[in-house]
């Protein structure tokens, strides 16, 4: 999980009414309230561009530069994201369907309000992203870092942390609801977790490390061999 610079990216043109980018010698315009479908972008630098409601459909996007992106109110559905940097990219209302995020660099994106369905996050740096009201269903996050997320007023339901890590911010909770979700061999230390709900939620080696804990609930739950040495349960 390491960040990796991009080399050769190639700069959208404009064309004095659109941004353009040429796939496999078509040109695509690049616009709000687009549909993209089968295309593969690969080594193209999207930083800034305005795709807010845009549909994208069995769409690669690969060794790109995603920055400042404005995703807002996009339907992704069987997408792949690989080795890509989306940091400050923008998914508010977004639906995220069968959606795959690999060895990618989500420094700050924000998946406030959106659906997530069926996706993983696997190798990705997701420090200071935020799910806030969002819902987070069958989806996988493993081998990733979450320093100083921020989780608020989000129901995550048949989902799993695995190998999660937040070991010096921590991350926080707030009104959270999860169910049946799966939180295997994280470490998540100095974390907060307020005023949430974890029903059939199953802890396994896990450590939360000097976190707190506040008006939690834990309904029906399994903590095997997970760790709360020098938390504070209130």
């Amino acid at each position: 999980m390491s960040y990796k610079e991009v080399p050769a990216l190639t700069e959208p043109g404009w064309d004095g009414e659109n941004w353009t980018v040429v796939v496999d010698n078509a040109t695509i315009i690049l616009e709000p309230h687009s549909t993209y479908e089968g295309i593969t972008f690969r080594n193209i630098d999207f930083s800034g561009l305005s795709l807010t409601s845009c549909v994208f459909r069995n769409v690669v996007f690969e060794n790109c530069h995603l920055r400042a992106t404005e995703f807002s109110h996009g339907t992704f559905v069987n997408v792949l994201i690989r080795n890509c940097d989306f940091a400050d990219s923008v998914f508010l209302w977004a639906i995220l369907e069968d959606t795959k995020l690999e060895d990618c660099w989500g420094y700050r994106a924000r998946f406030n309000f959106g659906r997530l369905i069926r996706c993983s996050f696997s190798e990705c740096h997701l420090n200071e992203v935020q799910f806030i009201e969002a819902s987070i269903i069958q989806t996988t996050i493993a081998r990733a870092s979450v320093e100083a997320s921020r989780w608020s007023r989000t129901r995550i339901v048949d989902s799993t942390l695995m190998n999660v890590t937040a070991v010096t911010k921590g991350f926080t909770m707030t009104s959270v609801f999860a169910k049946r979700l799966q939180i295997v061999k994280c470490h998540l230390h100095n974390s907060k977790i307020v005023n949430s709900q974890f029903r059939r939620v199953e802890f396994s080696r896990s450590n939360f490390w000097r976190s707190t804990i506040t008006r939690t609930v834990f309904h029906d739950s399994n903590l095997n061999h997970t760790g709360f040495n020098e938390t504070t349960l209130q």
